[in-house]
């Protein structure tokens, strides 16, 4: 595979685009083994973004009062509970 691997080995430009124009499992062997074996080859397959899904902005919590709402109103809850309990029996 001469113009598709560098002098060290790793896949050229027309490698990597050889190994990401080809189907799922479709890709030359020699080409995949070595993508297996190669860090520096699949950090550069990978940086290259091709089919990844975008970045997502992280959710920003709840602000801390209606987190104390929330447990509140969870402690009333079995407050109420216990006393209904208690009650009925």
């Amino acid at each position: 595979m001469g113009p598709l691997t560098d002098g060290r080995g790793c896949l050229t430009e027309s490698g990597l685009q050889s190994v990401e124009r080809a189907p799922v499992g479709g890709a030359p062997s020699e080409l995949s083994r070595h993508v297996a074996g190669c860090g520096r080859c699949q950090e550069r397959l990978l940086s290259r973004g091709s089919g990844a899904a975008p970045r997502r902005e992280r959710k920003r919590p709840p602000p801390l009062w209606r987190t104390a709402v929330v447990a509140a109103a969870a402690l009333l809850l079995i407050v109420v509970a216990w006393i209904a309990a208690r009650w009925l029996t």
